[in-house]
């Protein structure tokens, strides 16, 4: 399955086939030869978005992983499975406003946490997560490493500059984590939770961050728009976090 949503994330619309389609909780899933839609996972919620199958629209619900294959789940109430199958060719068309603003807020996250990374001492990243409203996102800290009121009011600051100065994004792949790590140096980071092996996706950014991701994001820090931290930041569970929003922002 080739994942569009990581080779070119501003794609908007694609043909493709199907290779197979079933009933799952009483809605129809698909397995398709190329991917259009970016599933939920590394805290970034699914795209939305439709199909048009045998001149039929359908709205997606979902995107479901089964067996280390990411099935495209129909709001149709599992009716198109008996209707279809492998070889049929379908349109995937893309929630575009949402996939962008989604693509704006996780390169947020990644701008803050490679400021976090040269402003506090030690700082180890904990991940990030989109509401899935999608009116604010979270960057965590490990509580060991949870940051101070200037430290804070560093890391937006840089991530302003960041954003600001207009710094490329592009991935990279690499055959395993330690080419990747090799390659970074100082600017590479990684939360200690994550488990990878066999190829690596690096997210670049300028020469400010080197990350392993799987999300989609902007070709451009200055797409990013205005960065605004809300509120005092707050420990939940094993983390610190700092909640922050983007603007203007957009309907989910």
């Amino acid at each position: 399955m080739q994942k569009v949503y990581q080779d070119d994330s501003y794609c908007r619309e694609i043909e493709t086939t199907i290779n197979g389609a079933w009933v799952f909780e009483g809605k129809t899933e698909l397995a398709c030869e190329d991917l259009l839609y970016h599933p939920a996972g590394g805290g970034q919620p699914d795209d939305h978005g439709s199909v048009v199958v045998q001149g039929k629209n359908y709205k997606v619900a979902s995107l479901r992983k089964h067996k280390g294959e990411i099935r495209i789940v129909l709001d149709d109430g599992g009716v198109l499975a008996s209707e279809t199958g492998f070889g049929d060719v379908i349109i995937c068309s893309l929630d575009w406003e949402r996939r962008n603003y989604l693509m704006r807020l996780h390169s947020a996250a990644h701008v803050l946490m490679a400021a976090a990374h040269k402003s506090v001492k030690g700082y180890v990243p904990g991940g990030m997560q989109i509401a899935a409203d999608l009116g604010t996102a979270t960057i965590r800290f490990q509580h060991e490493q949870e940051p101070d009121t200037s430290q804070i009011e560093q890391i937006l600051q840089m991530a302003k500059d960041i954003t600001q100065t207009g710094q490329e994004i592009i991935s990279i792949k690499f055959q395993n984590l330690d080419a990747a790590r090799n390659t970074g140096k100082d600017i590479f980071r990684m939360d200690p939770a994550v488990q990878l092996k066999g190829q690596v996706r690096i997210v670049k950014i300028g020469e400010v961050d080197f990350n392993p991701c799987s999300g989609t994001h902007v070709k451009n820090t200055i797409e990013i728009g205005n960065i605004k931290l809300i509120g005092n930041h707050s420990v939940e569970q094993a983390y610190s976090e700092i909640q922050y929003s983007i603007t203007p922002t957009c309907a989910a």
